[in-house]
């Protein structure tokens, strides 16, 4: 994430100078930033086989994370959205990796349960930093248990198939 927050801050300086520093920090201000988690990160810590210390990875991976908000915060970033990482364990190259080294199929747990424990870090770091900055806003999607919902219930009578503006279906989940 540290080079495209890098990335980022060219474009606001490019804003900046098209637009007027005011413009620019108006439209940030009001502007959602869609943030997806470190599943790149858990996958190589996860392939590396760790150091042993999972907790110790978490509180690092949350103590990157919270840098990378803030940096996002001092560019004019006040209204986040974070997805929250998935069931890692069952993509398909961490089944092949079970079945690889277990011999049995379905999904790898080691990751798995490195991914569910990576939410409630996440929680907690998302209320100190909305907390600590004056009038920064988040929510946070809990797609670990929304995407363990959808294994637990691929066909259910709570999916409804809805179409938006006439021509887009839109799955809505209904709990």
């Amino acid at each position: 994430m540290f080079q495209q927050v890098q990335y980022f801050s060219k474009v606001v300086a490019m804003m900046q100078k098209l637009s007027g520093s005011r413009t620019t920090n108006t439209l940030l201000s009001k502007s959602i930033f869609l943030i997806s988690t470190g599943s790149n990160d858990m996958f190589e810590y996860s392939l590396s086989g760790g150091n042993g210390d999972d907790r110790e990875f978490l509180l690092g991976f949350a103590a990157a994370y919270r840098s990378y908000v803030r940096a996002l915060y001092r560019l004019g970033a006040r209204k986040f959205s974070v997805v929250s990482i998935t069931p890692l364990g069952c993509t398909p190259s961490q089944r092949a990796r079970r079945l690889s080294e277990d011999g049995t199929r379905g999904c790898y747990g080691p990751i798995n349960t490195l991914s569910l424990r990576s939410y409630p870090t996440l929680a907690a770091s998302l209320r100190d930093l909305a907390d600590e900055l004056p009038g920064m806003a988040y929510s946070l999607s809990d797609s670990f248990a929304m995407v363990s919902f959808i294994f637990a219930n691929p066909r259910t009578n709570a999916w409804s198939n809805q179409t938006a503006h006439g021509h887009v279906n839109v799955f809505v989940l209904m709990v």
